[in-house]
């Protein structure tokens, strides 16, 4: 059979590209409202597409729980995780594989947690909340029940004491205690902070906990893959290199000032935090 010569210049060329590689489905934890949270992420995840050599896909859960399960299923590749929720994906499934944490604009891999009220509100102190209602994220949010239990603790207060409820997010926590349906909240600092010109102010601060993890799973990811992942991300310099800060300029805010390289150690300060603390699946109210 003759090939025709443009039918031959096709299939050289074809043999000649690199294979692409299946979709990479990732997840995002449900921080804020879903169009806001895939605006943040995705300029990311199309900057990791070439050296992946694969397209990535968004799977969307508003439950920490629901992500974790389909993760453990095979059904996500790579997701995004606070400590909490990721020592309690590790712990199950062993081949949760840390890549990077994300750094802050100061060049730390760390952050903080806040307890929030209003400005109107007559709180001044925690020592006020008892019999309080209290918004909560979600049982698996390290800025939830965990940090909230422990900032409470400190002043003498037993969350059971409380009347607390768990919302969904950091944003329905913090535009919540605005509108007064909950007299505090707990949220990570940075959503404190980027809603207290509508009225936050912060009760109390958690001490610094280890930052966001970028996690892979290697049940269903090559070691390469994942390799050229965390290389391209650590190579990354934002806070050092104008060019990097030009193209990460438009990311969200949690991810665009580089990296450092992540390893299950660093959330082990969380687990000693966790061990004595059994967290309700549900509110009390």
């Amino acid at each position: 059979m003759q090939i025709r010569p443009m039918t031959l210049l096709l299939l050289l060329c074809l043999s000649a590209s690199p294979a692409v590689g299946r979709d990479i489905i990732f997840s995002p934890l449900p921080m804020e409202q879903k169009a806001k949270v895939l605006r943040q992420v995705m300029p990311l995840f199309h900057y990791l597409e070439k050296p992946a050599a694969s397209q990535f896909k968004v799977s969307y859960f508003d439950n920490y729980a629901d992500i974790l399960e389909n993760f453990k299923q095979g059904k996500i590749d790579l997701v995004f995780l606070g400590p909490l929720p990721y020592i309690h994906l590790r712990a199950a499934y062993p081949q949760a594989e840390p890549i990077v944490r994300f750094l802050d604009q100061n060049g730390k891999d760390t952050y903080t947690c806040s307890l929030i009220t209003g400005i109107e509100s007559d709180l001044t102190s925690i020592a006020q909340l008892k019999g309080k209602k209290i918004g909560l994220t979600q049982p698996h949010s390290t800025c939830g029940y965990l940090t909230v239990h422990s900032l409470l603790e400190q002043a003498g207060i037993n969350i059971q004491d409380t009347r607390f409820r768990y919302t969904g997010s950091h944003q329905t926590v913090a535009l919540g205690v605005i509108r007064g349906e909950y007299d505090a909240g707990g949220v990570k600092t940075s959503i404190a902070k980027k809603y207290s010109h509508l009225g936050l102010i912060t009760l109390s601060e958690s001490a610094s906990l280890p930052g966001f993890v970028l996690v892979a799973n290697k049940k269903t990811m090559t070691n390469a893959t994942i390799d050229r992942i965390r290389t391209t991300l650590l190579d990354l310099q934002p806070l050092t290199d104008a060019g990097h800060r030009a193209l990460t300029m438009g990311w969200g805010t949690n991810i665009r000032f580089g990296t450092t390289e992540a390893r299950d150690s660093d959330y082990d300060i969380i687990r000693k935090q966790s061990r004595s603390i059994t967290i309700p699946e549900k509110g009390n109210f």
